[in-house]
């Protein structure tokens, strides 16, 4: 993905390394946030979805906006891998 094109020449996002992406902002839903926080990371969601979506057309370009975003707000995610159940090869999964 182009992530200057889709969070801005001069955004956080562009600074993330592969490692750090797939520790903080490489989750999906269900988010738990601080109000504050999600109406902030909500404005760039929105604003991202249609970029993404533009270079990869596929559901899940949603969820991607949603790390980019966070990545832009420079709001990392505590992931909890334990709680997922839909995926019966992942470790660790919470059974």
């Amino acid at each position: 993905m182009n992530r200057t094109r889709i969070c801005g020449v001069d955004s956080p996002c562009l600074q993330v390394q592969a490692r750090t992406a797939s520790l903080h902002y490489s989750v999906g839903a269900p988010y738990l946030l601080e109000k504050a926080d999600l109406l902030r990371l909500a404005k760039s969601w929105v604003q991202f979805v249609p970029r993404v979506y533009e270079g990869y057309p596929d559901l899940l370009a949603e969820m991607f906006a949603y790390s980019l975003a966070a990545a832009h707000q420079q709001l990392p995610h505590l992931r909890l891998d334990h709680f997922m159940v839909s995926n019966i090869d992942m470790d660790e999964e919470g059974e």
